[in-house]
């Protein structure tokens, strides 16, 4: 047997229920009074009888419809209250999903400059001819510029999502933040290196 506690109808379903049963009592009091034979004065009083009976039933019957009315009224009243609470909803699910449609823009764009940065740093220990090793200087402080802006664009990134209260991409910006420093530390100790050989050479 399950311990779940049964549901208290409705006023409007015990509205509803109650005028059914009332009407279908109606219906067969009506009914009753107009099989009566008035052939005698005891049947023309039973006739009487139960048309009076049915006429109490029908004020009974009416009474019930002004009370399903109310109920109607009620649940009109719940119906609009509701309604207006879902669109009240649906504009703050679409304020932020529009925020995180931006952020997310934001984050692929990060994401993007990140990778073309890093198919642009293709230099190794192998480069020694003077002019080589110059616009591999070059092209290595570029890199480390450009990466020192994206760590700096995904730091304000994580700070945007964690204002947004958006913290799985909050984590994951801050993740990619992570990996450009990495990136970024490891051109400045290539840089090092060829100016090392640059200085020396000279």
């Amino acid at each position: 047997m399950s311990g779940k506690k049964q549901k208290e109808p409705s006023a409007l379903a015990k509205a509803t229920l109650a005028l059914d049963e009332k009407l279908e009592q109606f219906e067969e009091l009506a009914a009753a009074a107009k099989r009566v034979p008035m052939n005698s004065q005891k049947n023309i009083e039973r006739a009487a009888n139960a048309v009076n009976a049915s006429a109490d039933c029908q004020n009974e019957v009416l009474a019930l419809i002004h009370s399903m009315i109310q109920a109607l009224n009620e649940a009109r009243e719940r119906n609009q209250a509701t309604a207006a609470e879902l669109q009240t909803r649906s504009e703050e699910v679409q304020k932020r999903n529009d925020e995180l449609v931006a952020l997310l823009g934001r984050f692929a764009e990060i994401g993007q400059s990140a990778k073309e940065i890093s198919g642009a740093v293709t230099h190794r220990d192998e480069i020694d001819t003077p002019a080589a090793r110059d616009a591999a200087i070059a092209e290595l402080r570029l890199a480390e510029a450009k990466m020192g802006d994206i760590a700096e664009r995904a730091k304000e990134l994580v700070q945007s999502a964690k204002e947004a209260d958006i913290e799985d991409l909050a984590n994951n910006a801050d993740s990619l933040r992570q990996q450009v420093s990495a990136a970024r530390n490891k051109v400045n100790l290539l840089l090092k290196k060829f100016e090392e050989r640059a200085s020396t050479a000279n």
